[in-house]
């Protein structure tokens, strides 16, 4: 039978892996340990990630990502661990697919499902403590390293569950939501108070494109106040998302 892109990537992540605790002669149960989230300070551990990130691609001789490879092989490892955790969770599809759509219903094997992604790909690990570095690397040639530092910090909290945590991602259409993106936007300083943009801010920070023309016209087209404060959020939010220029 052949073999899809996934597998194929992830035989090529193995091989890599294996002539990695090779060359380096880290101790297995260290490298072993980054499937779980667990990462030690330990020089040869470094040693065997760079020479890992070397040989599927993510980093060259001189430290430098490569984001084009990253993105590529993270679309890979999240279509794998969406159909698992399909079979492992036995959620109701519709509600998976309802995702897409930015609809969240408040139901445990959903929950269930999406730490079950996160876990898979890399987000979170076994006790649900958000892996920063692995959501920057993914995110990074989309966004500034700003607004990266500045969502991370104030999204990446953990909750009474692991599987609580993950619904943050998936919570587009949700009341509580828009009030989250409402307050976000105020600690961000692209609303005041009173639900108005300050479209300056906007501009500044969000590093949407290169060429700033393409900036003001997205922000203009997007900043717009809506019913309430909260809606504008969301709205704003998933309008500059439709349009900012996909690679």
């Amino acid at each position: 039978m052949k073999s899809s892109v996934a597998d194929d990537t992830q035989e090529k992540f193995e091989t890599a892996r294996n002539e990695c605790i090779s060359e380096t002669k880290v101790s297995r149960d260290l490298a072993d340990g980054l499937k779980e989230g667990k990462f030690v300070e330990d020089a040869k551990l470094k040693e065997y990630i760079f020479c890992v990130n070397k040989k599927i691609g993510y980093q060259n001789e001189n430290g430098d990502f490569d984001y084009d490879v990253v993105a590529d092989d993270f679309q890979q490892r999240l279509a794998k661990a969406k159909s698992e955790c399909l079979s492992e969770v036995k959620v109701d599809k519709t509600l998976v697919d309802g995702i897409k759509e930015g609809k969240f219903a408040d139901d445990s094997a959903l929950k269930e499902y999406i730490f079950c992604v996160n876990k898979k790909i890399g987000y979170q690990n076994e006790n649900g403590d958000f892996q920063d570095d692995e959501i920057r690397k993914v995110l990074k040639d989309k966004y500034s390293e700003e607004l990266l530092n500045r969502s991370i910090t104030t999204c990446n909290k953990k909750k009474d569950t692991p599987q609580e945590d993950g619904k943050w991602q998936s919570a587009q259409n949700d009341t509580k939501f828009k009030e989250y993106m409402f307050c976000f936007n105020k600690k961000m300083g692209y609303q005041n108070e009173a639900g108005d943009f300050q479209k300056a801010e906007l501009k500044s920070s969000l590093a949407i494109n290169s060429n700033q023309e393409n900036v003001n016209d997205i922000v203009e087209k997007c900043a717009v106040k809506k019913s309430t404060p909260q809606e504008s959020a969301y709205q704003c939010m998933k309008c500059i998302d439709d349009n900012r220029p996909k690679n």
